[in-house]
């Protein structure tokens, strides 16, 4: 009898110690200096805000996490009163460890992850095994990196949102959520205070019409009058750039170049200083329109939309509705 009562109680002392070593971290973070774009040429090139956010490994005593998971979430967009910039043009990179695991051991994600307002991966059962007394508490380091280009071009002000982290255990279980940490990225572009560009009077939509026999042999010209206005108080270039290589068709898988289609940003008589350019759509910036001149009330210029006829390439085309979308930018000369 007394063996039989020893051999349970051992099995009682047992099974507490197991449960114990299951437990893993809670996770905190915090975040850094914000990124700040000051340039054209920067907001176009996107940048990077070295190690701007840490996350928080806290460990309780007896913890042996093994097989963990890291995810994020955006809670929203970046948001500056109306203006937004999408969560999913932002990245985050893992940069290092700090106090805990080897870096290399960590198993983070390579590259950067883009995020998103549904949870996303930055470290899928990571065979760093977490437990005391190796660690009690440390820190992984992660870059923000901004890609750049068109969702960029904003107005001035400071871009915000929010981001949660979620610890997962090996049996992709939640176990521990960041509380709510405030990110954020300034836009102080001096192009936003040096000039405005409007689009007015239809420039908002261009509808080129190829619809007879004629139009495909002749080509076709659309001119939109007054659709563009640009106000400037120093020297500036006019950007053109097309958003993809191609239009879209929703019924077709045709690929028809943008380059198909030739712009011309045309100033009015009486603007003599100004050099404009007939340029092929292109998914490159191309200067569309050069103003040597220093100071500028409002000026309106015409849009002329091209497509020169015996085009085999339109020709073949099947018949539909092709889009894109076009960027207009002002850059100081």
């Amino acid at each position: 009898m007394n063996s039989i009562i020893r051999y349970l109680l051992g099995v009682l002392l047992i099974v507490p110690i197991g449960l114990r070593g299951q437990q893993c971290p809670t996770i905190a973070g915090y975040s850094g200096t914000p990124f700040q774009f000051s340039t054209y040429s920067q907001v176009m090139a996107g940048g990077t805000a070295d190690q701007y956010l840490s996350v928080q490994f806290n460990l309780p005593y007896g913890a042996n996490c093994q097989n963990w998971s890291l995810r994020v979430q955006a809670l929203d967009d970046f948001r500056n009163g109306a203006a937004t910039v999408p969560a999913g043009a932002i990245s985050l990179s893992f940069n290092r460890s700090n106090g805990g695991p080897a870096s290399a051991d960590i198993g983070a994600r390579p590259g950067g992850v883009n995020l998103s307002k549904t949870s996303v991966t930055l470290i899928s059962r990571s065979p760093a095994v977490l437990k005391t007394p190796d660690y009690y508490y440390f820190e992984l380091k992660y870059d923000m990196v901004f890609s750049g280009g068109a969702p960029f071009l904003v107005p001035n002000g400071t871009y915000s949102t929010q981001l949660v982290f979620q610890l997962y255990n090996a049996d992709d279980v939640l176990v521990s959520q960041s509380p709510a940490i405030n990110v954020q990225f300034l836009m102080n572009s001096s192009n936003s205070y040096m000039f405005s560009l409007l689009m007015q009077n239809g420039g908002e939509q261009a509808n080129i019409a190829l619809n007879t026999v004629a139009q495909y042999l002749n080509g076709v010209t659309t001119e939109q009058v007054d659709a563009l206005q640009v106000t400037a108080y120093q020297p500036y270039q006019l950007i053109v750039k097309a958003a993809q290589a191609n239009f879209t068709n929703s019924s077709t898988t045709y690929q028809l170049p943008v380059s198909v289609v030739s712009i011309a940003v045309k100033p009015h008589p009486s603007q003599s200083y100004i050099t404009n350019y007939t340029l092929s759509l292109s998914a490159t910036d191309q200067v569309a329109l050069i103003n040597n001149q220093s100071s500028n009330p409002p000026q309106n210029f015409n849009i002329q939309y091209l497509i020169a006829g015996r085009n085999d390439i339109v020709i073949q085309a099947p018949p539909g509705r092709y889009s894109t979308t076009l960027y207009f930018t002002v850059v100081a000369q």
